[in-house]
């Protein structure tokens, strides 16, 4: 049986080439430390911006192979902050909490210390993004599009760096499993540069091949690193990350946003109540928390003409024998109780309570994309393709 070529070998570089030591972390939000012994190791290349003509990196990059064009960013999350993000048009910046040299409360291991001129960016609000290409699931079952360029994005309309106001530093590349990386990259307007006058040394410039992101100013076209080499010298699965200054403003109403596949919870691990959660389960949870919202009488909720979230709900449903109330007050009751386990995310008890619900009152309160077929308007629909 034949296989597939295995990915040509990085040089395997080793710590004290090239390669400038941060801190060591314990994994933020992972519960005991008995329970994940794992550390994270924060470092840097000795050469943020290497030359072009150079055949190795600290990085491991060699040609343009070892990178993966992307077109957008993406910024995924749980269904509670989904739902504020819609409701107000923007992802709020806040102070780091992640596992990051940004976060001034990172849990410090082996003695080690947060380099001092990262206290300038400790107090500073950011909201975090990742190229469109990046595996974004493991943040949230909720992913929000958007552009590279403009108010929302961390580039400018124009092309090339003399048309650009925003200016990059490169953070940290952190080792957080023993087989992914991440490299982090603040990115602010040139504008407040004065503000981080200790990080000087750290600016990046990604038009030079060689980092986490590559910028083809000739061809307009952004690429993010796909495989790395480790502080330690092991070759790594790469993710590239954006941390920008302020909010992420969304100039129109949100319409672009998608529900994911949350298998692994990066942030809240084994506690998480949104893994493993249907799409359709997501969209319902989305409508209930947006529902709760809408009393501040903002922009909550844009049709999206997509049935097949409708479709599902009614299938699963259907699944077990319906045990419907004829009491309108029990309804109202019921529909009160269907709604609270939306927000909890109790999806079981939101089915089993739903059961007994008619159709018709879900129907008068569901999104478009949810709403129920009756049973008789099913077997109307099968008498027409019969006619036919």
């Amino acid at each position: 049986m034949s296989t597939a070529p295995p990915l040509p070998p990085i040089a395997q570089a080793q710590p004290a080439d090239g390669k400038r030591l941060l801190c060591r972390s314990h994994p933020a939000r992972c519960g005991p430390r008995s329970a994940y012994p794992r550390q994270h190791t924060h470092w840097l290349p000795d050469t943020i911006n290497p030359l072009e003509d150079s055949d190795q990196t600290a990085l491991g990059v060699t040609t343009l192979d070892s990178y993966i064009e992307f077109k957008g960013l993406v910024h995924a999350t749980h269904l509670e902050t989904a739902s504020r993000i819609i409701v107000d048009r923007r992802i709020e910046g806040r102070i780091a909490t992640d596992s990051t040299v940004a976060n001034p409360r990172l849990d410090l291991l082996d003695n080690t210390t947060i380099p001092l001129e990262y206290v300038c960016v400790h107090h500073t609000t950011t909201g975090w993004v990742a190229p469109d290409c990046a595996l974004s699931e493991r943040f949230g079952p909720i992913t929000f599009n958007l552009s590279i360029y403009g108010s929302e994005g961390i580039v400018s309309p124009g092309t090339g760096t003399e048309l650009n106001f925003f200016t990059y530093y490169f953070l940290e590349v952190i080792d957080y499993h023993s087989s992914e990386a991440a490299s982090r990259i603040l990115v602010v307007p040139s504008s407040m540069a004065g503000q981080y006058q200790a990080l000087d040394h750290l600016r990046y410039d990604p038009a030079l091949r060689g980092g986490p992101w590559y910028w083809d100013q000739a061809n307009n076209k952004h690429y993010a690193l796909r495989r790395s080499i480790s502080y330690k010298g092991s070759e790594r699965n790469h993710t590239l990350e954006f941390i920008r200054y302020g909010n992420f403003d969304f100039p129109h109403h949100i319409s672009s946003w998608s529900v994911v596949n949350h298998l692994d919870c990066k942030r809240y691990r084994s506690n998480c109540l949104e893994v493993q959660i249907t799409a359709t389960e997501a969209f319902l949870g989305m409508w209930a928390l947006l529902v709760r919202l809408s009393q501040r009488n903002r922009p909550e909720y844009r049709e999206r003409n997509d049935q097949r979230p409708g479709v599902a709900f009614q299938q699963t449903l259907n699944a077990q024998p319906r045990n419907l109330e004829a009491d309108p007050a029990s309804q109202e009751l019921n529909w009160e109780v269907f709604l609270s386990c939306l927000r909890d995310r109790n999806f079981a008890c939101a089915y089993a309570v739903a059961r007994k619900i008619p159709n018709e009152t879900m129907n008068a309160r569901l999104p478009p994309e949810c709403r129920l077929v009756n049973a008789e308007d099913e077997d109307d629909d099968e008498d027409d393709d019969d006619d036919s």
